[in-house]
């Protein structure tokens, strides 16, 4: 039997042209919101813009340095189980974790998705070891994962990401490190906003 989301494409239909006109025209649009938010919240961007525009490297306006140079992979393991309670650090402290790609410990974090859990409490709901990749057709192993009661990815239609609008409401995965332990507590009131 094949995983039920290896052959979800099946049950799935295309957009119809109208459907998909309307779809790129909103995220044009939102695009164009936020590049006009971030010009006024860092006027510096115009200049940066231009200059990769025109290949010229940027030596007034210092890039992030690479993580994992200061937070290795694998220093703040938690051993966590299911039924603790943890909290969703900020994303400041995330954003150190994570490569040049975005990754720590080659697990991706999904800022449109993500975001809206930091400073969130939450139920592990299961540590992850194991999973099966559709595409290769594989059995992978994983370290230092769980997923959190609750937690889904729930993209907004407007958001500029290609998968935004997404119904399939899977659950996200979490590196330990981007998380830290609450107590004993059994509940999960404190949800993030």
């Amino acid at each position: 039997m094949n995983c039920q989301i290896n052959i979800l494409p099946d049950a799935g239909k295309n957009l119809s042209f109208k459907e998909l006109i309307i779809l790129r025209v909103q995220k044009k649009i939102k695009y164009i919101q936020q590049t006009i938010k971030k010009i006024f919240i860092d006027p510096h961007i115009i200049i940066r813009k231009s200059k990769s525009l025109l290949g010229i490297k940027d030596v007034s306006f210092p890039k992030k340095p690479k993580a994992n140079q200061e937070y290795p992979v694998g220093s703040h393991i938690l051993s966590l189980r299911p039924g603790e309670v943890v909290r969703v650090k900020p994303l400041s402290e995330i954003e150190i974790t994570l490569d040049e790609k975005g990754r720590y410990d080659g697990l991706a974090y999904m800022k449109t998705a993500m975001d809206k859990y930091c400073g969130g409490t939450y139920i592990v709901k299961k540590c992850v070891n194991l999973f099966f990749d559709e595409r290769r057709q594989k059995l992978l192993k994983v370290r230092d994962v769980v997923i959190l009661d609750g937690v889904y990815c729930e993209t907004p239609k407007s958001s500029l990401q290609e998968w935004a609008g997404c119904d399939r409401t899977c659950f996200l995965f979490w590196k330990e490190a981007w998380l830290e332990r609450v107590g004993s507590e059994k509940n999960g009131s404190d949800r993030a906003k």
